[in-house]
């Protein structure tokens, strides 16, 4: 199975956005891809460990042997740049999927 066919499975089981790029994933599918994670069952979770720091539930309550949660100070430095961060990473998205739609 290629990386395409991977990823669209994931995409209808979990409900997300079609483009593996998007900015809002917070995930790196290719990486999880080239690793050989499995395709979680429908209400499964995906491993922690492809999740960008700025992931929303990068961080959760519990023992997660697969991330290292930093300092707590660390993590609300992070959530303070969170939405500036994210409106850039969109909005240079937006743009760029425009162009290509237009052929650029």
């Amino acid at each position: 199975m290629d990386f395409k066919e991977w990823y669209s499975k994931i995409a209808a089981i979990m409900g997300i956005d079609k483009d593996p790029e998007h900015p809002e994933h917070y995930y790196d599918y290719k990486a999880a891809f080239k690793a050989g994670e499995p395709i979680p069952k429908k209400g499964e979770h995906m491993s922690s460990k492809y999740k960008s720091p700025l992931h929303p539930r990068r961080f959760l309550p519990g023992d997660d042997p697969s991330v290292n949660k930093p300092e707590f100070a660390m993590w609300d430095t992070l959530n303070e740049k969170e939405a500036e961060i994210q409106d850039i990473v969109k909005a240079n998205y937006d743009r760029n999927k425009l162009l290509e739609d237009y052929g650029f």
